[in-house]
């Protein structure tokens, strides 16, 4: 027999339906949660509301706040924490680049008694990462903060390389303008500001970001997105001949990618350029195994070869 207040118990129904809709198909029209005065406006009683939790149907995760039983775990402990989503967690459910952070950022409106915006270590679970809103944008989202807060967040608090990717994906992803971007890192502490000038939203991926990155600071010159008749668009073109490529895993982990790969490396190899590849693993964890072939390649000369 179905639990008391499930459709099926004779008189119940109502309690967890008005007309055709299912309080878990309202939920889930808007991202899973939801406030009680949200769910009365949309025709579910209080009472109603009570019965499903007790009945297992949904849950109550804090005061006022009813969830899918299903509920993502980390949305539900930053409103258990009282807030939302924000800085690299907030982005990640934008589909921004956050490399390997796996924390989980909870974020709140700024009070009274706050310094200045920043991040607040709160000692509770050591992955978790509290911030205050910096960006004066307020949303009523239960789930995450704005797009640009998030940036905003991930600017104060994080390295500049891994800013920039989150920036630059953010642009590439269509989430935030360059405009919107450029005008948000103006608005910064001049220390943060002066990274605009490494954004570039073209970025397939934040590895390339940080390659490029690393050769802005070393002042390599390069053209980036280059196309070559013949060969294709190649991440980085150094001098004439020298092709620097980042191979993520998407794209490149596949027999047929790396297949592709192979039929690009000989074709370029035969007009005189020489292709050099950096892997996740390469980029993130080992920049050596990339960066002193790239060196010992250009202290050779090897970038001014000439190419047909």
């Amino acid at each position: 027999m179905p639990p008391p207040g499930v459709d099926g118990c004779p008189g119940t129904g109502i309690l967890t339906r008005v007309g055709s809709r299912d309080i878990t198909a309202v939920l889930a029209g808007v991202g899973g949660v939801a406030t009680r005065p949200q769910l009365v406006a949309r025709g579910f009683s209080g009472y109603g509301l009570t019965r499903a939790v007790r009945a297992g149907i949904i849950q109550r995760i804090r005061r006022s706040r009813y969830a899918l039983n299903d509920l993502d775990s980390t949305l539900k402990l930053a409103i258990q924490h009282g807030g939302v989503l924000g800085s690299l967690s907030a982005a990640r459910l934008y589909g921004l680049w956050v490399g390997l952070d796996d924390r989980i950022h909870i974020s709140w409106r700024s009070h009274g008694n706050v310094a200045k915006p920043a991040r607040v270590i709160f000692g509770t679970r050591p992955e978790v990462l509290h911030h205050w809103h910096v960006a004066a944008e307020v949303s009523d989202s239960l789930l995450a903060v704005t797009p640009r807060e998030a940036l905003a967040q991930v600017l104060r608090t994080e390295s500049r390389q891994l800013a920039v990717a989150c920036a630059d994906s953010a642009i590439r992803q269509g989430v935030l303008s360059d405009r919107d971007v450029r005008e948000l890192f103006r608005s910064m502490p001049r220390e943060i500001a002066e990274w605009e000038r490494f954004i570039d939203g073209r970025s397939d991926s934040g590895l390339e970001s940080m390659v490029r990155i690393w050769l802005i600071d070393r002042g390599i010159p390069f053209i980036f997105h280059k196309r070559i008749p013949g060969i294709g668009e190649v991440d980085f073109l150094i001098g004439r001949s020298l092709v620097f490529e980042t191979d993520g895993g998407q794209f490149h982990d596949s027999a047929r990618d790396a297949e592709r790969d192979a039929v690009r490396n000989t074709r370029a190899a035969a007009r005189g350029y020489i292709t050099l590849r950096a892997r996740y693993r390469m980029v993130m964890f080992a920049p050596h195994e990339w960066q002193r072939p790239l060196l010992e390649h250009l202290a050779r000369g090897d970038h001014k070869r000439r190419v047909t």
